[in-house]
């Protein structure tokens, strides 16, 4: 009883802000690793947190991981290239394109009639240690894919 009452006047504050309705305390455990070190849950929230959610979203598609490969191999390229190298309709290449837009992984640029794109610059740190660690894996088993420009451009007029 002695011993509850010491632990209770010792007790971290916030975790004793912390207890839920059933009054039981959350944990206060202490993860260690060579890397960082987490001591609340807060750490896990946040806009970083949101942004790399919508990120991991994008990327989550098998066409929008090649889309992203293609590029990082080939720099900006136009989509009937994207099209005719993964053999995709137009509505998809461009569907799987915005969708990696919208999470800030590529950026497109008109020319004429054409929407040519290539991987977004990192805006911070996270995105470019994701796009680093995405190539990396990518590169890790590559199989042959052809150069999209090897034979000219795809597109028709």
């Amino acid at each position: 009883m002695e011993q509850e009452s010491a632990e209770e006047e010792n007790a971290d504050p916030d975790v004793s802000d912390r207890q839920g309705a059933a009054g039981l305390r959350a944990c206060a455990t202490t993860v260690t690793s060579p890397a960082y070190e987490l001591t609340r849950v807060s750490n896990y929230t946040g806009d970083h947190v949101e942004e790399l959610s919508e990120k991991f979203k994008a990327l989550s598609e098998v066409v929008r991981l090649r889309i992203v490969d293609l590029l990082a191999r080939n720099g900006e390229l136009c989509v009937c290239d994207v099209e005719a190298t993964l053999e995709l309709s137009q509505s998809a290449a461009s569907r799987h394109l915005r969708t990696l837009a919208r999470a800030g992984l590529v950026v497109s640029r008109r020319e004429g009639q054409w929407v040519h794109y290539r991987l977004a610059e990192p805006e911070n740190p996270r995105l470019e240690l994701l796009l680093d660690t995405v190539r990396a894996l990518l590169d890790f088993e590559r199989r042959e894919i052809p150069d999209p420009r090897a034979g000219g451009h795809a597109c028709t007029v």
